[in-house]
């Protein structure tokens, strides 16, 4: 029951903040992701781990499926406390890239953290 209110309070607060958001591809950038991650709100912090998991599924998966991008190998059961704290860790090493979208930010921590090596794919 705990787990599907705050399922609901995430889904709820994603849509409400895409609602106010400007209607563009990149209307998360880096530094406003990071922002959700680091606040002491709940709600802003369950923002970014929505996001984070997300983005982590969907780029993970295209990896695979588009010649031209390189895949991150996430490892099964990977937390998403984990996912962030990668994206951390590449915004403290490039902070230019955090005035990018929120997704490139997370892909390129992922495939940096995570990188597909010879017979490994995602």
């Amino acid at each position: 029951m705990t787990r599907t209110r705050g399922a609901a309070a995430a889904a709820l607060a994603i849509s409400l903040f895409t609602l106010t958001a400007p209607a563009r591809a990149d209307f998360l950038t880096g530094q406003q992701l990071l922002t959700f991650c680091h606040s002491t709100s709940d709600m802003q912090k369950t923002i970014c781990s929505a996001y984070t998991v997300g983005a982590a599924d969907m780029l993970t998966d295209l990896g695979s499926m588009l010649s031209h991008v390189v895949p991150a190998c996430v490892p099964h059961g990977t937390s998403s406390v984990a996912l962030v704290r990668a994206i951390e860790a590449r915004a403290a090493a490039h902070p230019e890239e955090t005035k990018h979208s929120a997704s490139a930010l997370v892909y390129t921590a992922l495939a940096s953290t995570w990188p597909c090596t010879s017979g490994k794919s995602p």
